[in-house]
């Protein structure tokens, strides 16, 4: 999950927060979906299959690989009522095992829920060849996002700018409040124009990975999924218990909670990665980076780099929103790549601080939706029936599968609190477009019964998905499955990343081998640039 300015999705729970005038009604809970039969159509359509155009990039990383083959193949717009709607496509990847010993299916998600995966196997198994050997390796693009039929909802310039535009989202007022809410019905509205936007959740991607399965006579799925991928396979796994083979869950959202909920940590859990890992590591580095040498030093240094950004963008001299900064710093804590995050706030300070011309776009983060505002406020007369993207697959996952206030007042509350309370990026969290969703959402309450243990991978200081949302999972489903901790590091997506070789040696034993794996707590890595791990006062202790 990317955290940036934009309608965000969360914050702290709503009972610390707002009072009940202000607290609203979630609509009525729906009812799980039944599992639909797979109709034989789509299990004897034929596919056409060429090789991938991205198949010597994979060569040319490990020239042993076999020849990676994709094609586009149909599955039902809804799978619960196949003949109502026409079909959508998803784009696949294909490559058989190379060796005559082999382990069945294996596919994977990289999460998003935006991000394309087709060729996420194949991209694992450059580093860790075995997976070619032993695995039918399957990739495949989510519905909605990449090569498969994608899933837009728009609106046009015109109407984009006759919202209301402000400077900062960080600066909490009824300007502020009004620009997020009216932003947000707009996205809603959009979407609630796209016939395909109700049918881009969680349950039907699902669907479409059993039917996968089915369609390749596999007996059992092997999964791996990181961040969202972890939220997809725990539904999975709760939808078809015996169906699961080997499944390495890596960055846990808490995916025994509502969207709403698992987000709620956003704020406080980047805050204490920038203050607790990251601020500290620069400190320490003084020497090489100039930011102060201590904590509170690089903090000051950071507040008047956004605000000199903020200054200059509010007169029109940068390119750069505020917001944005505090994104493409927040973005780059997911990883240990601090060396390349401090060298960002180097450039920014160089310009917003000393005055350089202009930001380059590269240093910067994702356009955000106040961004289009912005656009489509300079935009001539002639490009005001222009349609724009406000929204893709992710919105309509996170709407489609969680049931949602209806207040804006609750979102715009929420994220004055946050904001105060975790002023990094406590304060996206604002108005939701799920508050204004036109479509009943399929929510789906997790609990794990499958004979075969899944696997979680969480490191302590994690600010995507925190720890605690990971342990919450486990503790409920302790049966099912076994957790594997980090200590004192925060990376996002661990396994095959060399963070831990302890965390590493676990996952390919229990994927490769499907041997025997007890809970364990692993020690990282330093920190690039340190020569020892430094303590991390987090969950683990």
């Amino acid at each position: 999950m990317r955290l940036r300015p934009r309608l965000a999705v969360s914050a702290l729970a709503a009972a610390a927060l707002i009072i009940s005038v202000l607290s609203g009604a979630p609509a009525a809970q729906a009812e799980e979906a039944q599992t639909p039969e797979i109709p034989q159509r789509y299990l004897d359509q034929e596919v056409t299959w060429k090789t991938c155009d991205w198949n010597g990039e994979i060569k040319e990383s490990f020239d042993k690989a076999p020849e990676i083959k994709c094609a586009m193949i149909k599955v039902p717009m809804d799978w619960n009522n196949p003949n109502h709607h026409p079909d959508i496509e998803l784009s696949i990847s294909r490559s058989l095992p190379t060796s005559e010993s082999s382990s069945g299916l294996l596919t994977a998600n990289p999460g998003g829920p935006n991000i394309a995966g087709v060729k996420l196997p194949a991209e694992m198994a450059k580093g860790k060849p075995w997976l070619f050997e032993r695995f039918e390796l399957v990739g495949f693009d989510p519905r909605g996002v990449g090569e498969s039929t994608p899933l837009s909802c728009q609106a046009t310039n015109g109407r984009l700018a006759e919202l209301t535009s402000v400077p900062d989202h960080k600066v909490r007022n009824d300007q502020t409040w009004q620009a997020e809410t009216d932003l947000a019905q707009l996205v809603a509205s959009a979407c609630g124009d796209v016939e395909y936007a109700e049918f881009v959740s969680t349950q039907q991607t699902v669907y479409d990975l059993d039917f996968l399965r089915a369609y390749f006579k596999a007996e059992v799925l092997n999964y791996v999924g990181f961040s969202y991928g972890t939220w997809l396979g725990a539904w999975y796994a709760d939808t078809f218990p015996y169906r699961v083979g080997r499944f390495m869950l890596d960055s846990n959202m808490d995916w025994t909670g509502d969207w709403d909920s698992v987000v709620a940590g956003d704020g406080w859990a980047f805050q204490r990665r920038r203050d607790g890992m990251f601020f500290p590591w620069l400190a320490r580095h003084h020497e090489t980076y100039k930011f102060g040498k201590t904590v509170e030093d690089v903090a000051r240094s950071y507040d008047e780099i956004r605000s000199k950004i903020a200054e200059r963008s509010a007169a029109g001299e940068a390119v750069m929103r505020p917001e944005s900064f505090d994104d493409a710093v927040s973005g780059g804590l997911y990883g240990d790549k601090f060396p390349e995050v401090a060298e960002a706030m180097q450039y920014h300070q160089k310009v917003a601080v000393e005055g350089a011309a202009a930001i380059d776009e590269d240093q910067g983060a994702e356009p955000s939706a106040q961004d289009l505002v912005d656009a489509a406020k300079k935009a001539p007369d002639t490009e005001l029936t222009t349609e724009v993207d406000l929204a893709d697959a992710s919105i309509a996952i996170q709407c489609n599968d969680s049931q949602w206030n209806d207040l804006p007042s609750y979102y715009t509350s929420r994220a004055d609190q946050d904001g105060a309370e975790y002023p990094f990026v406590g304060y996206v969290n604002a108005a939701e477009a799920c508050a204004f969703w036109e479509y009943e959402p399929t929510p789906r309450t997790i609990e794990l019964s499958g004979p075969e243990p899944i696997l979680m991978v969480q490191s302590e200081g994690d600010p995507a998905t925190p720890y605690e949302g990971a342990r919450n999972a486990h503790e409920l489903n302790r049966t099912s499955t076994i957790l594997i901790s980090l200590n004192d590091n925060g990376a996002h997506a661990l396994w095959s990343e060399g963070y831990s070789p302890c965390v590493e040696e676990i996952g390919d034993r229990f994927l490769r081998d499907g041997g025997y794996v007890s809970e364990s707590v692993c020690e990282p890595k330093p920190l690039p640039h340190d020569d020892q791990v430094y303590a991390f006062e987090g969950p683990i202790g």
